[in-house]
């Protein structure tokens, strides 16, 4: 018989917003370097951690963990735990895109992998970051800023990207 482990004596409970705001008991963090900690260090739950269960009863089950000094902070999101801020564009002097990097919560930048877009059927354009591990998408003003390099050819949306075309896929990531 596997025997559990008695549950952490300090557990959390975050929630990261539509915004990607990370939110602590309804307030959102304002210190960038403890933004920065939690979302680079997001870790899958345990779906057997007995710590997560208090957590579930009449809510969502976290989908993420942080562990720091001993505790565990469960993180619970609305939509995605990467959600963009700003975006540099990078542009030939004919207007074409070179690059684009993707600007979080907490000074996190990443150069976006085009190979992982994706949309779902509101419209809401996805991607992985944080090396792969973890999924994205696009604030309203940065969906808005990449949509004008977005371009439709034979029924698939696509991205240019120095001289390379990558087509977006339908469904979620």
């Amino acid at each position: 018989m596997k025997r559990k482990k008695p549950p952490s004596k300090r557990v959390y409970h975050y929630e990261i917003n539509e915004e990607g705001e990370l939110l602590f008991e309804g307030r959102p963090l304002l210190d960038e370097k403890t933004i920065s900690f939690f979302l680079r260090h997001l870790k899958p739950v345990d779906e057997n951690d007995s710590d997560a269960f208090p957590l579930i009863e009449g809510k969502t089950l976290p989908q993420y963990v942080v562990y720091c000094q001993g505790e565990k902070n469960f993180v619970t999101c609305l939509d995605t735990p990467l959600v963009t801020t700003s975006l540099d564009i990078i542009k030939s002097k004919e207007g074409k895109i070179l690059s684009v990097t993707l600007i979080f919560r907490g000074g996190i930048k990443e150069i976006l992998n085009p190979k992982t877009l994706s949309i779902d059927t509101n419209n809401i354009l996805y991607f992985m970051a944080l090396k792969g591990k973890v999924k994205g998408r696009f604030s309203r003003k940065c969906y808005i800023e990449i949509t004008n390099f977005i371009f439709e050819k034979d029924g698939v949306y696509i991205l240019e990207i120095n001289d390379k075309t990558y087509p977006i896929k339908p469904g979620v990531l």
